[in-house]
């Protein structure tokens, strides 16, 4: 879900960000606000890790998500541009791969842990294909639907699929992480 979050917004940044007023530069840097806050988080998140339980931080991260997601959709009813850039750097911060990595650290065996590692590898790259794709198959949607309005549109449709998503991943948390 990652990946596909990050990469979901590439085909529809520009659009998003012009209808808000804001021009191709401000879009590029809506879409390198997500790596940028995930880097200037790695480093709190790891702290709080050492003494908070992993299936908690994941639980609160996936939390955090929705609301950030939800925040990047509903940008288009506050008209403001940095509504964008805010949900975009919320989505960096609660974004994070090192629990991810770390739970596969606890939960697998030595034996299989590399195989673990290649399969998550897999599966963050086929998100990144993934995440585009999605949008380009909810803008068909919206067009054969003809769903253009403030809340859903072609551009906030991908944050509110991610926010479902994400909202799926943390109701299902309890019954699929083990700690």
């Amino acid at each position: 879900l990652i990946n596909v979050e990050m990469a979901i917004i590439y085909p529809t940044a520009l659009t998003y960000s012009e209808q808000l007023g804001a021009g191709a530069s401000f879009s590029g840097l809506m879409v390198a606000g997500l790596p940028f806050a995930s880097l200037l988080g790695a480093y709190p998140l790891q702290k709080i890790m050492e003494y908070v339980p992993i299936k908690a931080v994941i639980f609160a991260l996936s939390a955090g998500s929705v609301v950030a997601n939800v925040l990047y959709a509903c940008a288009g009813l506050t008209h403001s541009k940095y509504t964008l850039l805010v949900a975009r750097l919320l989505m960096g911060w609660f974004g994070q791969n090192i629990p991810v990595h770390l739970y596969i650290s606890r939960a697998v065996g030595l034996n299989h842990r590399s195989w673990a590692g290649m399969i998550l590898s897999s599966v963050m790259g086929a998100g990144y294909a993934l995440g585009p794709f999605l949008a380009f198959l909810l803008a068909i949607f919206c067009k054969e639907l003809r769903i253009d309005n403030l809340v859903v549109d072609q551009n906030t449709l991908p944050g509110w699929l991610m926010a479902g998503l994400w909202f799926m991943h943390l109701v299902l948390q309890p019954f699929t992480i083990e700690e």
